[in-house]
């Protein structure tokens, strides 16, 4: 997830699937696209491109787009929906650990240099759990 969120972000989307996720209120720059697939010469069209995106308010969107030769326009819509219910969210998943959205929010996060706890600072850098004897076992999270 986190490989395929950089390389859409350092290499950029087409313009076409650019224009269609900004007219529906999704900025790249701030969101991340955590899944994606591209087909050349489906169904008659030149180019095919669908994706996952996760947003950074934490709302996910699926879309399918067929655009043309030059990748500038979007010829066909074949899905675009909101799939943030569909998400697994949740950090504590029985048997699995964090679900697949849980994981794409700290995808986008990282990102876009925020840290898990909310504040803005040094991405990577490994928080560290301490317990706070006079208040039981308070977690704690400190840089």
């Amino acid at each position: 997830m986190l490989a395929t969120a950089k390389h859409f972000r350092e290499r950029g989307v087409p313009a076409g699937v650019q224009v269609f996720l900004a007219q529906r209120g999704i900025e790249l720059s701030s969101s991340a696209i955590v899944r994606a697939r591209t087909e050349s010469y489906m169904l008659g069209y030149e180019f095919w491109f669908a994706g996952l995106v996760a947003t950074q308010d934490r709302r996910f969107y699926w879309f399918e787009l067929e655009l043309d030769v030059s990748l500038d326009k979007v010829v066909y819509v074949h899905e675009y929906s909101e799939m943030t219910e569909r998400q697994g969210a949740s950090v504590r998943n029985r048997g699995a650990g964090k679900g697949d959205g849980a994981l794409a929010i700290e995808v986008v996060l990282a990102l876009n240099g925020v840290l898990p706890c909310g504040r803005a600072g040094q991405v990577g850098r490994p928080l560290r759990r301490t317990l706070n004897g006079n208040h039981g076992a308070r977690r704690r999270y400190e840089n």
